[in-house]
């Protein structure tokens, strides 16, 4: 009985560790076109997603920001999607040992690939150095997005109006791409 016990701990553990492991902060994904999905179209956990807009002046800070620390302009590019690692501390396992792996960075690129918008990958540990996500110096992003969540990362999906859908947990090309689509249909530029 206690061994039985004890077996159904473990390998509830286990099964928790490994639907949340490291390795699924970008995770591979399908290869199909999601590009023209909506919210209806796609799996999430509505909890989790927020519709938002930026004031006038988060705004002008975050635009200045992402040209000068990330060399994306949001005017230009219309809507930038951001894929965003929390701190440490606001995580339960080590969400950074796959960040500078070649692995991570041949998947980042095929993200990329099937996204309807621009895609930055961004962090907040200055200590980790990536070869396809950059550190959030100031930790702008995350004091402007993070809103509270219990949650190692989140993805954030904006306009040059400031008007964005936020998801807390792991980023998923479907949801990205249905959040610019949302965002072109219910507020077009």
């Amino acid at each position: 009985m206690i061994l039985t016990k004890q077996l159904y701990i473990l390998l509830m553990l286990s099964f928790v560790f490994a639907s949340c492991k490291p390795t699924q902060t970008i995770e591979k994904q399908e290869q199909k076109n999601s590009k023209n999905a909506f919210l209806k179209d796609v799996k999430y956990n509505p909890k989790s997603i927020e519709h938002r807009q930026l004031n006038p002046k988060d705004l002008n800070l975050l635009k200045d920001y992402l040209i000068t620390t990330f060399n994306k302009d949001l005017d230009s590019l219309n809507y930038l999607t951001i894929s965003y690692l929390k701190p440490m501390s606001d995580c339960w396992y080590d969400s950074y040992n796959q960040i500078n792996t070649l692995k991570s960075k041949l998947l980042f690129d095929d993200l990329k690939n099937q996204m309807n918008t621009d895609l930055l990958c961004a962090h907040y540990e200055t200590k980790f150095a990536s070869t396809y996500s950059n550190v959030d110096d100031k930790k702008l992003l995350y004091n402007l997005f993070s809103n509270g969540y219990k949650a190692c990362d989140f993805t954030v999906t904006i306009n040059k109006l400031g008007m964005y859908y936020f998801k807390a947990g792991h980023f998923e090309v479907d949801v990205a791409n249905a959040f610019k689509n949302e965002l072109d249909k219910n507020f077009p530029l």
